[in-house]
């Protein structure tokens, strides 16, 4: 087939074309790679089933079991058995950002089990709150403890681990994902509409947090944070340069963090952390989005500041704003296992991201659903993914990956 073949199919599909930019993992210097054009046949499979039917996913996990647990930005969280009809397992909706009021970055953001959850019953959420902790708007992070009955969580067992002050409704992040190599609890913060907090070490705003739940409560900071001896800095702060970064993962296997940030008037991007990182990057924002220099702060960004390029970037002529994502491990489609899966909010368009030999960065389309409004990815407790979207009421999907492994093909 033709380029011009293919494009015309494509575009006819609704999936556009851009190009990427690709850095090698070791170093800023930022190349441009075509995005592997031809697309990969796959599959969404309704799960349960075509009936079951959700508003407004955030959020998917698993506990180790085989249950499935869907966040919604309502404040509930739904738990989905074998052969059973989804049960609330914890229903927070009266301590959200009231609905007639609640702008639709906020409520009921994101869920995760302890690591430990088997023997300690933890469960921590995120949300905005309703001005029952401290004001109204504000991005909490609490910790829920398991009822004597394994499938409902103990609702006055409420202990907040962290309540982030905001002054507007939207870049919230809210995310949470524990490290598969040091088990601290790992929080993404957006900017809050401020895009200066992304260069602000005194804030915990456009940030990655790192902080370790077990030694102390709420939390105490691990000794090797990176700005643990900077007094001008928040201890808390693991990385930061951050816009709105709504979605985290890591790789379970190799330990390695992707964040996909959410980015504004240019360009959506998905930045990279090595597992032996030492913490401390600054990812660029309000400076850069994506390798593009807004020219923000004439005194906070000249000459630029040392910054990490994303692996992966894209304009907003072919999306709005990038979902992450989480790196495919499961045993269905071992020809994908250690691909990073992403979608995006408008486009449908599901993509994902490996790396060759040399340390470059390319990109599979996978493909497009239209009107799937891509919120969220997770895993069950095989490590095969699932997406859920805003909007509704519609199922959640399991994604059937296709059999073509993720290599580097000639471009037509």
């Amino acid at each position: 087939m033709s380029l011009i073949a293919l494009l015309l199919l494509l575009i006819a599909s609704g999936v556009l074309l851009i190009q990427i930019s690709s850095a090698r993992a070791d170093e800023n210097e930022t190349m441009y790679l075509p995005l592997v054009l031809k697309p990969l046949v796959f599959e969404l499979e309704a799960f349960p089933d075509e009936d079951t039917l959700f508003h407004d996913v955030t959020d998917i996990a698993n506990a180790g079991d085989e249950r499935l647990f869907v966040a919604t930005r309502g404040g509930i969280v739904w738990l989905i058995k074998p052969n059973t009809a989804p049960t609330p397992f914890l229903d927070i909706a009266d301590r959200l950002v009231p609905e007639d009021v609640r702008d639709w970055e906020q409520g009921l953001l994101s869920l995760i089990f302890h690591p430990e959850y088997t023997d300690n019953g933890y469960f921590y959420v995120t949300y905005t709150e309703n001005g029952l902790h401290q004001s109204m708007d504000d991005l909490v992070v609490a910790r829920f403890s398991i009822s004597a009955d394994p499938d409902v969580v103990d609702r006055e067992s409420e202990f907040v681990i962290l309540n982030v002050a905001k002054d507007h409704h939207r870049h919230n992040g809210g995310d949470l994902a524990f490290g598969p190599n040091d088990g601290y609890l790992y929080i993404s913060v957006g900017n809050d509409e401020d895009p200066g907090n992304g260069k602000n070490l005194n804030s915990l705003k456009g940030a990655i947090l790192r902080l370790d739940v077990d030694s102390a409560e709420p939390y105490a900071i691990p000794p090797d944070n990176p700005f643990v001896a900077n007094p001008q800095a928040r201890d808390e702060i693991w990385a930061y340069g951050l816009r709105n970064p709504w979605r985290i993962g890591f790789d379970t296997v190799t330990g390695d963090l992707f964040i996909a940030d959410v980015g504004g008037a240019t360009r959506e991007e998905i930045n990279f952390q090595s597992a032996e990182s030492p913490g401390g990057e600054d990812y660029g924002h309000p400076c850069f989005e994506g390798s593009y220099e807004t020219g923000y702060g004439e005194s906070e960004c000249k000459p630029p500041a040392p910054s990490v390029m994303p692996i992966y970037e894209y304009s907003h002529e072919v999306g709005c704003a990038v979902i992450g994502g989480q790196v495919y491990q499961g045993i269905a489609a071992p020809q994908w296992q250690g691909s990073y899966i992403f979608g995006d909010l408008c486009s449908g368009a599901f993509t994902t991201l490996n790396h060759d030999a040399d340390g470059v960065w390319f990109a599979h389309l996978l493909g497009a659903k239209s009107g799937f409004k891509t919120a969220t990815f997770g895993v069950d407790h095989n490590d095969e993914m699932y997406s859920g979207a805003y909007g509704g009421p519609m199922p959640i999907y399991h994604l059937i990956l296709p059999e073509l492994p993720p290599v580097i093909e000639e471009t037509p």
